[in-house]
């Protein structure tokens, strides 16, 4: 059910983007990375929910606003008082979800280098 929710979250947040509302980046992204977490606490042994939830709020934000410092500071905002434990996590998670993101082609650079470009001599 949990990944059944990633992706329709991950499909509509796409849908209302594609269709110009913009909204906030931040909220549909943790909602995607805990979901996605918590369903691989699931799956995977060994990996508990609020390490993962740590992981799953850091990466996705991470990955959406390309500020890793940013998104570790959110998830230990989020967690409270287990915050202390699954910080190295956020950092690690932060820190795979940015590299992610940068390495990823960016459409905004792409119509952003259009706009700049000369137009032909006619």
């Amino acid at each position: 059910m949990l990944v059944l929710l990633v992706v329709m979250k991950g499909l509509a947040w796409s849908l209302s983007l594609g269709a110009g509302f913009r909204g906030g980046p931040v909220f549909p992204a943790i909602a995607i990375g805990v979901a996605a977490a918590v369903a691989a606490a699931s799956a995977l042994p060994g990996l508990e929910t609020t390490p993962a939830v740590a992981a799953g709020i850091a990466a996705g934000t991470a990955a959406v606003l390309r500020v890793p410092f940013t998104a570790v500071l959110l998830a230990t905002l989020l967690l409270g008082s287990s915050a202390a434990d699954t910080a190295p996590i956020a950092v690690l998670a932060a820190a795979t979800g940015w590299i992610v993101a940068v390495a990823l082609p960016n459409p905004e650079d792409r119509h952003a280098a259009d706009d700049q470009s000369p137009e032909p001599a006619a």
